[in-house]
């Protein structure tokens, strides 16, 4: 019967579905008013006869007529529902359909075309979400890239840009390292992918594969990478400023003149990679596996290598010590000479368990113009006293009580001047000041976003800056005249990035 009705016409179809459903409803309708009415009323009215019952009867089919409404009605809700779910599958499978035919066109803005497409079709739609991605990072595998440059003439062609990625496959990669890493229903497989000189700023790539990846020169500064699996990959001069490679599998990456300054790559495999030139200032290392690394021309005298297991035919880096077992710890060595006695007032600012690590005051030349403006006062007060006629004596007076109320400015300048402090400890900045009324402000480590110094002419000749601090609208952002300016930011990054880059709250070690 069934195959009957499906040879049919769809006009056919239409007809007969039409006539069985007009029978089907007056079925009902007769049901609802003649022998349900019937039997409601006889419940109502009981052994009643004549116009009672009648009434009765009426009141029933009046009832029913509003139940039969009602069910028409959420009988009509749940079939427009119903036919709106379908419609949309039907869409979402038509715009699916129409962004793959566009990904397979020979023009690069059709594609490019079809991979937003795609975007929003996952963006609408969290099932196809996983579907969507496979898509495109099959697509990012597949595609070559540019055609390689002709055979050079001169050495002018030979030192020209690095090639960049094909504008439809950065789209792609584009999309899928800003997609919602929820919706996922396995790890982003880009293993092999060429993805030379590729912007994967911010991307979210944590668990991805990247096995055997070419990101020679790629943009991956704050990508999320955590545990990210990128062995034998080429990252040869790829910017991963502030990555997150915590727990990445890493083995045999090249990473020659990489800059993964303020890069997490706590407990990172990176047995046999190649460090050669690159730049890992404030890089955070701490429990990484570095065996049979390759370290020549590396600066590692800003990296935090707490417990990291050391190449044995590597040189141990200076301020560090190889233990029995092949980790490396720190020498232990006296604090840096910013260090001063804590003021019993300033002490009772910080917790029991804070450890101060630097505590100092402005640069002496803060106050030379108090004190010189009080010398130069002092010998013009003393030229003018001379020089003034006994006639007009009370002139003198005058001249002494301005140079008194300048004495006054300039010796409360040098009493604030002693008692200013600029304090850092394992959890936050404090600029502490005041004479008569104490002013303490603090700016917690985990907030600050960067740090700059700021050198006049004078400060590069005597050896002071302004130290300039980027935070989340903190109340702190500037301390003037910082002595050993250089130690002293130095001193104050090693607290503070490997607290911000690549770690985050659930993370034990952070």
């Amino acid at each position: 019967m069934w195959k009957r009705w499906a040879a049919l016409p769809t006009g056919a179809r239409w007809v007969v579905g039409g006539f069985v459903a007009i029978v089907i409803a007056l079925g009902i309708a007769w049901v609802l008013l003649v022998p349900a009415a019937g039997w409601l009323a006889h419940l109502d009215a009981g052994s009643a006869t004549g116009s009672m019952l009648e009434t009765a009867r009426d009141n029933a089919r009046g009832r029913l007529l509003t139940l039969g409404a009602g069910l028409f009605a959420a009988g009509a809700l749940i079939f427009t529902a119903r036919n709106y779910a379908l419609s949309r599958e039907g869409q979402v499978t038509d715009r699916y359909s129409k962004a793959i035919e566009q990904l397979g066109s020979d023009s690069s803005d059709v594609r490019t075309g079809g991979i937003y497409a795609l975007e929003r079709l996952a963006r609408d739609s969290a099932r196809d979400h996983p579907t969507v991605m496979e898509v495109l990072t099959a697509f990012v595998r597949e595609q070559p890239h540019k055609q390689e440059p002709e055979e050079a003439d001169n050495q002018a062609e030979v030192d020209a840009p690095l090639r960049t990625t094909r504008p439809d496959v950065q789209a792609a990669v584009s999309v899928i390292g800003r997609r919602d890493p929820k919706n996922d229903r396995q790890a982003v497989n880009l293993n092999s992918a060429d993805l030379t000189g590729a912007d994967l700023t911010g991307a979210q790539l944590a668990s991805a594969r990247l096995n055997g990846a070419d990101l020679t020169g790629a943009q991956l500064t704050r990508a999320d990478l955590t545990g990210a699996q990128l062995t034998r990959a080429n990252l040869t001069g790829a910017d991963l400023t502030s990555a997150r490679l915590a727990s990445a599998w890493l083995p045999g990456v090249d990473f020659t003149r990489a800059i993964l300054e303020g890069a997490s790559l706590i407990r990172a495999n990176l047995a046999g990679v190649t460090l050669t030139g690159a730049d890992l200032s404030f890089a955070d290392l701490t429990s990484a596996q570095l065996t049979l690394a390759n370290v020549a021309g590396t600066n590692l005298s800003r990296v935090y290598l707490t417990d990291a297991v050391w190449p044995p035919d590597a040189a141990v880096p200076e301020g560090w010590q190889l233990s029995s077992k092949g980790h490396l710890a720190r020498v232990p060595s006296a604090r840096p000479a910013v260090t001063e006695i804590v003021p019993d007032w300033v002490r009772k600012y910080l917790f029991p368990t804070e450890r101060t690590v630097i505590i100092v005051r402005k640069n002496p030349t803060a106050i030379i113009a108090p004190v010189i403006s009080t010398l130069v006062g002092l010998s013009i007060a003393l030229s003018v006293t001379n020089a003034i006629p006994p006639a007009i004596a009370g002139f003198r007076s005058i001249v002494w009580v301005l140079w008194g109320l300048l004495f006054v400015w300039g010796l409360w300048r040098v009493a604030t001047w002693m008692v200013t402090y600029f304090v850092v400890t394992d959890r936050r900045m404090m600029l502490a000041s005041g004479l008569l009324r104490r002013s303490v402000k603090t700016l917690p480590l985990t907030k600050v976003t960067d740090l700059s110094l700021q050198r006049s002419f004078g400060g590069h000749l005597l050896g002071y800056a302004d130290l300039i601090i980027e935070s989340a609208g903190q109340e702190l952002s500037r301390v003037p005249s910082v002595p050993f300016p250089q130690q002293l930011i130095q001193e104050i990054a090693a607290l503070i990035f490997p607290r911000t880059a690549g770690r985050d709250e659930s993370d034990p070690s952070s």
